[in-house]
């Protein structure tokens, strides 16, 4: 037997039939969407974390973060090598981003440089570096010393070492050379800078020393005098 069913009640169960099925690819799409945002944020801590050399459970250095502050800036913070967290802040994420990557990079490779540790002034800095050198001679410590208050210290000694950069150390040189001071003291005087701040990348304060490949003015040659017959 053969039922007749209304061509009006088809199109209603076909209609429900459709929504239902709209309604699960709705929701398909939905959970496709999150899983999409799920596994981009999972790929990009472990990318974080495996190319800063952080090992994400528990390891020696953890990654950093980044949050948005009330003021609607970002502001940036990491764990350094010593545990202590330090933090920056930024207009704009993507500085606050590439900040981050720099400071975790650097750790990961061994150059990180604590940002507190330059902020020591020079002067303090270059006579604890004279204090420490037991092994000289008296003439060349006097030397030394002389170099440092009359030549060094009254251009960098209220400078924080961090600070100190080889645009600064050119125009030192250039400025003893235009007073008159000879080539030779001009390069005392260099020598010893150099051998101060060398002390400080040593010692983790800065992460090179500004005083390097400085042009310095030439020694004078001296004069040749040849001998004749007569």
């Amino acid at each position: 037997m053969i039922v007749s069913v209304p061509h009006s009640a088809t199109s209603d169960d076909e209609g429900a039939t459709n929504r239902s099925c709209d309604r699960r690819r709705s929701r398909a799409r939905c959970r496709h969407r999150r899983r999409g945002r799920l596994a981009a944020t999972h790929l990009g801590e472990a990318y974080s974390q495996r190319d800063c050399g952080v090992e994400p459970e528990g390891g020696p250095l953890p990654g950093g973060v980044i949050d948005r502050r009330e003021n609607g800036r970002y502001r940036a913070r990491y764990e350094g090598p010593d545990r202590r967290w330090r933090s920056r802040t930024f207009d704009r994420k993507v500085d606050a981003s590439r900040w981050l990557a720099a400071q975790i990079t650097s750790i990961s490779r061994g150059e990180w440089i604590d940002p507190n540790a330059g902020l020591v002034p020079f002067a303090d800095f270059a006579w604890g570096w004279l204090a420490a050198k037991t092994r000289i001679k008296d003439k060349t410590r006097h030397g030394y010393r002389g170099l440092l208050t009359a030549r060094i210290l009254p251009t960098f000694g209220s400078a924080r070492v961090a600070a100190i950069n080889r645009a600064m150390v050119g125009g030192w040189v250039q400025s003893m050379s235009q007073e008159g001071l000879s080539p030779s003291r001009i390069r005392q005087a260099h020598q010893c800078l150099s051998a101060i701040l060398e002390q400080a990348v040593d010692d983790g304060i800065i992460g090179r020393n500004p005083a390097r490949r400085v042009e310095l003015p030439r020694l004078a040659q001296p004069e040749h005098r040849f001998l004749t017959a007569e």
